[in-house]
């Protein structure tokens, strides 16, 4: 019996050991989770230690602090701005686009809003990139205006340590009065066009019948057989025929 007591007092000390030992320990570390898509900048005692990946970690909640760092893509939209063309036409040009965080360290740390900057700066790449073609270019080139603003944005954006994985113009907007030009010129262009297709039927049938009619001049049988099929294609009518004139003759004496 005495052994059985002893038994259970040595599992009393032992579990109050363990609550004791865990106690101790919670108050001098904690639990923290990073999600997948997340990073975590780990800071001791307010400077910067390391980036915490994905995964549990214990930390020391009296010495560190932690912000978590959402690393998912993330839409981008630039809407109308006012931008000058090379040949000096005002008009506007909206972007989108998706850029991502990929150091979070240089995120935070390079400046205090690692979006606003990137905004900024892919305006300025399209206002350069905008500013180099002709308005007949950026309507006409439209498809290599997203590549080159792309091209010039994304070492722009690396410095603030996000990647911009793609850029798209999405609208080139122009002043009423240059829609209201642009439209009569392309209405004038469109009856030229009409208009030049209208000579070339008719020149082309002036010279089917310029060729039928020398045919005919040299083979009057074809004239002969083409008045007969017409005469079939009549139905109902009354047909009118030209007969060569009679030779009157003297009578004899």
């Amino acid at each position: 019996m005495k052994d059985l007591i002893n038994l259970v007092v040595l599992i009393v000390l032992v579990y109050l050991f363990y609550k004791w030992v865990s106690f101790i320990f919670r108050s001098f570390f904690r639990k923290e989770i990073i999600l997948e898509d997340h990073r975590g900048l780990l800071y001791k005692n307010g400077k910067y230690e390391k980036t915490l990946e994905p995964g549990a970690h214990w930390i020391n909640p009296n010495r560190h602090t932690l912000t978590r760092v959402d690393i998912r893509p993330r839409a981008i939209q630039i809407p109308g701005q006012e931008i000058l063309c090379a040949d000096n036409v005002g008009i506007k040009i909206s972007i989108t686009g998706r850029i991502k965080i990929t150091d979070p360290h240089m995120a935070f740390h390079s400046d205090t809003d690692w979006f606003w900057t990137s905004y900024a700066r892919i305006q300025v790449a399209a206002r350069e990139v905008a500013g180099s073609m002709t308005l007949e270019q950026l309507l006409t080139e439209r498809d290599k205006m997203s590549p080159q603003i792309l091209e010039k944005s994304i070492p722009l954006c690396k410095e603030l340590g996000s990647e911009l994985m793609e850029l798209n113009i999405r609208d080139i907007m122009l002043p009423n009065e240059l829609k209201l030009a642009y439209t009569q010129v392309l209405k004038a262009r469109k009856e030229g066009e009409a208009a030049l297709e209208k000579a070339r039927g008719e020149s082309a049938a002036l010279r089917n019948l310029a060729n039928a009619a020398k045919v005919m001049e040299e083979n009057p049988t074809l004239l002969q057989l083409r008045a007969l099929h017409a005469m079939q294609e009549v139905k109902g009518g009354t047909i009118v025929l030209g007969l060569p004139e009679v030779t009157k003759t003297q009578p004899k004496q």
